[in-house]
């Protein structure tokens, strides 16, 4: 695609603790830290993290004695509220030529990528420190692998960074959704069952993780607006204010704690607060063009186990050689979310949740789902009084354990003028009587079709592929968990010869069959 003439990359400086790390599963988003020297496996969590769930408070303080000090103040606020809301969005690059001067380089647009790294987040594409030159840098991140020398080649569609690129023995470094391989949607829950780093988790086709770029943007007909936040390049009089749906994954995935599971005792809430013009904060943004030539995130981390990392120390740096232009309003949303849950009664889902500051707010729709994906409206909330203050919410989804045994929700607040926010998404497990409730899909069958059996205790389940005859094909064993259990049953069908068949499912106290065709 044709891009601006003047523009300038935003560059990350990292001073890392060294270690011999043992041999892994592969599991990494693209974080910090995460490469050759390190680790592929690594991944990256926000100053104060050690592995105890909670919620995790990140400062961000301005220094006082920097050059743009009090300029710097709503656009650091209005990044920090960001993070905070983690609202997934599309459409989130647009050119400003009116209120931004000819030339010029938003601020706010900087400083969101640059705190995305202070928070753990690298970058999505390759970007300048892999020596790659000009658009060879919006391939997917990734290590030069065993020969030292990047394989790169677009495939048959042309567009670095997509799904067909041919990456030789590269090792990805990029987390993608193993659904779908795509970087502008993003899964119900966020974690190691539903993303990976591992090529051999893509969907059917798929040769490398694909990365959220304006052009793969394109390509995939979200149009050329998108990206992520994440994605080094950063254009005069271009705004890029607002996170993607890969960006916010990626936050999410590192929430989901040590374990890389969500919905445990080690995951974490991150809350970065803005804290003013003081140098006593966790991330300190200053001016000083000895630290950079233009913008720089500059941290230090330790590790808190084999695959994780800490950032321990951070900085963010701006140079005042360029024309930087400061966003003087605040976007902070009308309604602000300060808590959202869901638990189980009986047949019953109870959504609850709180705001802290409420303006304009017109009514609230609380929303469910099966899979994360699609979405229907279980039901309304208006508020009686709209407070300055906040308010406490709750909304009784009756029934809902006969839609499934695992839903998710959220709830969409409105405005009188129309906009509208998402709070966080919450999970919902309901608890089951009996072992044996199982789930297959998705059909038709793929390389990642999965079998989901429900237990009641923990105990091993035995697999068989039967044909219509009774004969057995195939037969394994899996060790279950307590609850929700996922198996890949995928590639053991697709070797099969085209046809119907059965996949008979036993445990101690319960025996499941599931027919289907392919």
């Amino acid at each position: 695609m044709s891009k601006p003439t003047t523009y300038h990359l935003a560059l990350i400086f990292l001073v890392t603790c060294l270690l011999s790390l043992p041999s892994n599963p592969i599991l990494a988003f693209a974080y910090v830290f995460a490469g050759e020297a390190n680790g592929v496996d690594l991944v990256a969590h926000p100053i104060g993290y050690t592995g105890t769930g909670g919620t995790l408070t990140v400062t961000v303080g301005i220094d006082p004695t920097s050059a743009n000090a009090a300029s710097m103040a709503i656009p650091v606020q209005n990044s920090c509220n960001r993070f905070n809301q983690l609202i997934s969005t599309t459409g989130n690059v647009t050119s400003d030529f009116v209120n931004i001067p000819a030339g010029a380089f938003d601020f706010e647009s900087v400083f969101i990528h640059e705190l995305g790294h202070s928070l753990g987040l690298a970058h999505v594409n390759a970007a300048t420190e892999s020596g790659l030159a000009g658009d060879d840098r919006n391939y997917t991140k990734a290590t030069d692998g065993v020969d030292n020398t990047f394989n790169i080649n677009s495939g048959v569609d042309g567009v670095r960074g997509s799904s067909d690129d041919v990456r030789g023995d590269d090792v990805c470094l990029h987390y993608f959704r193993t659904s779908n391989n795509n970087p502008f949607t993003i899964a119900g829950t966020v974690d190691n069952t539903t993303y990976s780093r591992d090529v051999s988790a893509l969907p059917f086709g798929g040769l490398f993780a694909t990365n959220a770029d304006r052009d793969v943007s394109t390509l995939l007909a979200i149009g050329s607006t998108t990206e992520a936040v994440m994605q080094q390049g950063t254009f005069n009089n271009e705004i890029q204010r607002t996170l993607s749906h890969d960006d916010v994954a990626g936050i999410q995935y590192a929430a989901a704690g040590a374990d890389e599971i969500a919905g445990n005792a080690d995951d974490y809430t991150l809350v970065v607060s803005y804290v003013g013009l003081t140098t006593s904060a966790d991330i300190v943004v200053d001016f000083d063009n000895s630290k950079t030539g233009f913008a720089v995130s500059n941290s230090s981390g330790v590790f808190i186990n084999g695959t994780h990392v800490r950032i321990t120390v951070n900085n963010i740096y701006f140079n005042t050689g360029y024309n930087w232009y400061f966003n003087p309003i605040s976007t902070a949303l009308d309604v602000t979310w300060e808590n959202m849950s869901v638990s189980a009664q009986e047949e019953d889902a109870i959504i609850h949740w709180s705001t802290s500051e409420e303006v304009n707010n017109d009514y609230f729709e609380v929303e469910r789902s099966i899979d994360g994906d699609a979405w229907q409206v279980a039901g309304r909330v208006d508020p009686d009084v709209v407070h300055e203050n906040g308010n406490s919410y709750q909304l009784m989804d009756l029934g809902a354990k006969s839609i499934a045994n695992q839903l998710y929700y959220r709830v969409r607040q409105v405005d009188m003028d129309g906009k509208s926010s998402y709070s966080p998404t919450r999970q919902l497990a309901f608890t089951v009587e009996r072992s044996g409730q199982i789930r297959f899909g998705p059909v038709p069958v793929v390389d990642h079709t999965m079998i989901e059996v429900t237990l009641v205790n923990m105990q091993s389940v035995d697999m068989v592929i039967l044909d219509l005859q009774g004969r057995e094909l195939r037969s394994w064993r899996e060790e279950g968990i307590t609850g929700i259990n996922r198996w890949s049953v995928g590639e053991k069908i697709l070797s099969l010869p085209h046809g119907t068949y059965l996949i008979q499912v036993k445990g101690a106290d319960f025996q499941e069959s599931v027919k289907f065709t392919f």
